[in-house]
């Protein structure tokens, strides 16, 4: 943590600017202070909890303050930039200790815990969140109902859609009499709570939510505006689950242009164009095309992303698939092989994606074998 300087005129006595030797080398011998390696040092916390009981208490509180505009300032604004997640990870636990639990800052580090694939942590940050705005702000202010769609929404991430989709269908009609119906918030919720109807097992009612949101969106914030983007893509998703793997195709086919000049070739949300356009491509009936469009993103996944990120495990598994459906089946089951072991330790052994992978291993080295007793997953 950086310490700010007095200012010019407003003296408080004598300030050393550095400890003398002999009290750096007894607090480093007793581990008191530690060096990071990164420049910053690391503070035992009896050291702390003294120094703060020796200050009083009108200075004590002019350095929370301080400590907490530094935070608020060093937390990126795009939290959903890969560039970014290490520096949020890094100053959580100062977020926690140093801001208050409704700010702006923590909602933006609990976005980063999500967006680096820490689904339900960014969900638990986000309901504390929720609890500090409802008692300061009120239950149905702006901010609060913002912190409302955020939980709901990592819900969904976490893996419970039904329940974030209800969470989402009892926030709507606040959204819409606090905010208005064409408010962004609203439009943003609107489209949460369609793509989660689909998640929950309803693909064609998702696809129709999304039909009727994109007019929307196009006329009251723009047809290439990030959010109206978000909508065409998610169209484009549940137009294929619903049965259309050609139309799903075509939209996404269409869609990747927009993406790539509006958000950045490398922005995460184009990387799921390019995922999705190379899935649909094989759903269609192109397989040989699927698996080369996987095997070009797949490296950029990896790099922007990181190799463990659920984005880039999906993909590594969607490569494995089509390589096999593409007539390759050893390679398939080697690319199967090889990704089973990071799902176990990065989900779980019985979690969806893992169980999948288990399936898909067996079923590819069967047909390695010339059996096509297995079925694939």
């Amino acid at each position: 943590m950086l310490t700010p300087r007095p200012q010019k005129g407003r003296s408080r006595g004598p300030v050393p600017t550095a400890a003398p030797a002999s009290y750096r080398a007894a607090l480093r011998l007793y581990s008191l202070v530690i060096p990071a390696g990164d420049g910053s040092v690391s503070v035992h916390r009896l050291v702390q909890a003294i120094t703060f009981d020796q200050m009083p208490a009108g200075l004590a509180g002019q350095w929370r303050q301080a400590a907490a505009v530094l935070i608020e300032a060093a937390i990126p604004a795009d939290p959903y930039a890969p560039k970014t997640w290490s520096a949020c990870a890094a100053l959580l636990p100062h977020a926690q200790a140093a801001l208050p639990v409704g700010s702006d800052g923590m909602g933006r580090v609990a976005n980063s815990a999500g967006a680096s694939g820490s689904y339900a942590a960014a969900r638990e940050l986000w309901r504390t969140i929720v609890d500090a705005r409802a008692q300061t702000l009120g239950p149905e202010h702006p901010a609060t109902l913002n912190a409302r769609a955020e939980v709901a929404s990592w819900t969904g991430m976490a893996g419970d859609a039904a329940g974030a989709r209800d969470q989402f269908a009892a926030l709507l009609p606040a959204a819409e009499r606090v905010l208005g119906p064409e408010h962004p918030d609203t439009l943003i919720s609107r489209g949460t709570h369609a793509r989660l109807t689909g998640e929950a097992g309803d693909a064609a009612g998702a696809r129709n939510l999304f039909a009727a949101l994109l007019p929307v969106e196009e006329r009251t914030l723009g047809p290439e505006h990030r959010y109206t983007l978000t909508a065409r893509s998610d169209l484009a998703f549940w137009t294929g689950e619903a049965g259309d793997a050609a139309g799903a195709r075509d939209q996404f086919a269409t869609l990747l242009p927009a993406a790539k000049r509006v958000l950045g070739p490398e922005h995460p949300n184009t990387l799921n164009v390019c995922s999705d356009l190379a899935r649909w491509t094989g759903e269609a009936g192109d397989a040989a095309g699927a698996r080369d469009q996987f095997a070009a993103s797949l490296p950029v996944d990896r790099r922007v992303l990181g190799p463990e990120h659920p984005d880039t495990l999906t993909a590594s598994h969607n490569l494995a698939r089509w390589t096999g459906e593409a007539g390759d089946a050893a390679r398939a089951r080697d690319l199967y092989a090889a990704l089973l072991p990071v799902e176990e330790r990065v989900f779980g052994p019985e979690h969806p994606d893992t169980r999948a992978t288990r399936a898909n291993l067996a079923y590819w080295a069967a047909k390695t074998n010339g059996s096509t007793t297995p079925t694939s997953d």
